[in-house]
């Protein structure tokens, strides 16, 4: 049977961190041999669910003060990647909504698409450099892929760092309403004013108000407009019908309230049409 002292000087790390640090490995035996044992249970592990040591994924390193060696731990490179991917998650939150079943590996290109993809491209290349872009309105027909280039967008912001909300605008209004009784209108309208990057999908869905549109609607934009913060909004109203959505009426306080909102989505995105087949 082969003596600490052997398993040791077998140990490549090891070898390496008693050469440079000059350590005597009579004096410092029992945590080099300490080290040596705890390093090999990750020598062949192929996961965290594979994980042995007794505080799951931190793997064991050396360290040497005046001459003592000491034992100390850090993240191996699985438990790094594993809180990457929780990290990334937290940073989108869903509202009625989920990317389950959206391949986001390979996102198909075609000529109705290009517009888009190119706004897609130039939205991540500035916030890269630093710089907040215009976000879209996109408007198109039924099933032509708008909720799915815009949640393709936002997963590439969340996974970048930002914190990204992608709510479904129809849900989102009725959650606002039910809100109100429970006293919590003012943390959800907040929250949408001050998220890095929001996207609102399916606008022109929902059951439209005066309320949602002057006090949630328009508050939202217009702090999301003053504080150059990136918004996106999908929708099958078109930019010339958008006006007449909005004002949700002919009466001429309406009309002025939703052109106010319009400059506001003008303000604060670029519109495109997107014009594509039926992927449903």
């Amino acid at each position: 049977m082969q003596s600490a002292k052997e398993l040791i000087l077998k140990n490549k790390a090891a070898c390496s961190f008693i050469k440079e640090n000059k350590i005597n490995i009579d004096e410092n035996l029992i945590p080099l041999f300490s080290y040596v044992t705890k390093s090999s249970k990750c020598a062949s592990c192929k996961g965290l669910d594979e994980c042995s040591q007794v505080v799951r994924g931190k793997s064991p390193v050396l360290e040497e003060a005046l001459g003592h060696v000491e034992v100390a731990f850090e993240s191996c490179k699985y438990l790094e990647e594993y809180e990457k991917e929780v990290s990334k998650r937290s940073n989108l939150k869903t509202i009625s909504c989920t990317f389950e079943g959206f391949n986001f590996e390979n996102v198909e290109v075609n000529q109705a698409r290009g517009q888009v993809l190119s706004k897609i491209k130039s939205v991540l290349t500035s916030f890269k450099e630093g710089v907040t872009p215009k976000g879209m309105y996109l408007y198109g027909k039924y099933g032509c892929g708008k909720s799915y280039l815009l949640a393709f967008l936002a997963k590439r912001l969340s996974d970048g760092g930002k914190k990204v909300i992608f709510a479904y605008y129809p849900d989102l209004v009725r959650q606002v309403k039910s809100s109100i009784g429970a006293g919590k209108l003012e943390s959800i309208v907040d929250e949408l004013k001050e998220v890095d990057c929001l996207f609102l999908d399916d606008f022109g869905g929902e059951q439209n108000s005066e309320f949602i549109r002057d006090e949630v609607l328009g508050a939202v934009l217009q702090d999301r407009m003053m504080n150059n913060l990136f918004t996106c909004i999908s929708s099958n109203i078109s930019k010339e019908l958008l006006v007449d959505h909005i004002s949700n009426g002919n009466k001429e306080i309406d009309l002025v309230k939703a052109s106010r909102i319009f400059e506001r989505i003008k303000t604060l995105m670029e519109f495109i049409e997107l014009d594509d087949k039926n992927y449903r």
